[in-house]
């Protein structure tokens, strides 16, 4: 658990750095590498953004529950690759992959 904590905190870090790259220059003078944790950091900021049922009244999104043994693997999935074929945009206010 602890490990899967620390990729996404690594993850979300290096990618809130290379936002400002991408913003000025694109992703094709990135490596492989660094397009690909990117991309990765742009999922999980996006999956991050859960409905919650406190903000219903201001989103117009009813709240969603997702119990702590999805989002593990659901940010695994991520992570691993297995989610790469899912735009970000996607991935908003989704509650779980498995919707």
């Amino acid at each position: 658990m602890r490990l899967l904590i620390s990729q996404s905190v690594k993850i979300l870090r290096r990618y809130r750095e290379l936002l400002a790259l991408y913003a000025i220059r694109g992703t094709h003078v990135l490596p492989n590498s660094e397009r690909l944790v990117y991309t990765r950091g742009k999922q999980l900021e996006a999956y991050f953004t859960q409905p919650f049922y406190i903000a219903e009244p201001y989103t117009n999104k009813a709240g969603v529950f997702v119990e702590p043994r999805c989002l593990y693997k659901d940010v695994k999935k991520i992570l691993d690759g297995g989610a790469d074929e899912i735009e970000s945009a996607h991935l908003y206010y989704i509650g779980s992959l498995m919707n």
